[in-house]
This record gives structure tokens, sequence and C-alpha cells, in this order.
């Protein structure tokens, strides 16, 4: 399922995630997930808000993931984000004209404060995965 809407002052068609999957919890995540999160959040204290349709924060997509942080797979970490956090917070999608879809993280209170929920407890997670 898709939709037209404005992304970051530009029109965009939004990729609706229909999965039910169960397969990407945050206990299939490494420090790779994390690196993706960190990525995706990088500007998050931009004081750039869009005044039409959706603000995101630092849109990427799967190549630019994997040049920029030697991720591999950055879409099974997109999945476990997906997974974890509310709808709404992670976008799939593409300007106009593009051919790769990328990802973002949308700019609001609420994204951001279950981002940082989420954040700490992926620590939490990979710090005892580390331990054992």
């Amino acid at each position: 399922m898709e939709n037209h809407v404005m992304i970051n002052n530009r029109q965009a068609k939004v990729f609706y995630n229909i999965s039910t999957s169960k397969e990407w919890t945050i206990e299939k995540s490494n420090h790779e997930t994390l690196k993706v999160l960190d990525e995706l959040i990088k500007f998050k204290v931009s004081s750039v808000k869009y005044d039409k349709g959706i603000t995101l924060i630092n849109p990427l997509s799967t190549i630019q993931l994997v040049g920029s942080l030697e991720v591999t797979r950055p879409s099974n970490h997109i999945g476990i984000l997906r997974y974890e956090l509310p709808s709404n917070t992670v976008f799939t999608f593409k300007y106009d004209g593009d051919k790769l879809p990328k990802y973002g993280i949308a700019k609001s209170e609420k994204s951001l404060k279950s981002i940082n929920d989420f954040r700490e407890r992926l620590l939490k997670h990979l710090s005892l995965k580390d331990a054992v």
C-alpha cells in the first residue's frame, strides 16, 4: 500500500509496512542496529521543521547506510526499528523520480521520546548480549 504526501517539503510516495512478522524483535538486534538508528537520528537537534507535510530527520537509502556505516543488510535493522517503535515513527518512501526508497524517522516529540526509550533498551540488551 502506498500514499503520496509531502516529506521534507518534497512530494513523496510513502510505503506502508503491513507485515506482522515477529522475527524483527530487539533480540535479533546487534551493534549494527544501533549504528543504523544513530545515523537516522543524527540531526535530531536541528531546528528544521517544515510547515506542510512530514519532517523526517535524516532520510537515507539502503546504499547510503551501507556506504557510510559499512552495515550489512540495513533493511533488517529497519525492520527491527519498525517492529519496536510506534507506527508513524519509521517511514519508507521515495521522492518522485527516485529509484531507491529511503528510510527516515519522523521529527516529533512523540517519535523522539520513543526513539530515546528504545535506544536505552537497545543499549541494555546489547550490554547483556556482550556479557555472555
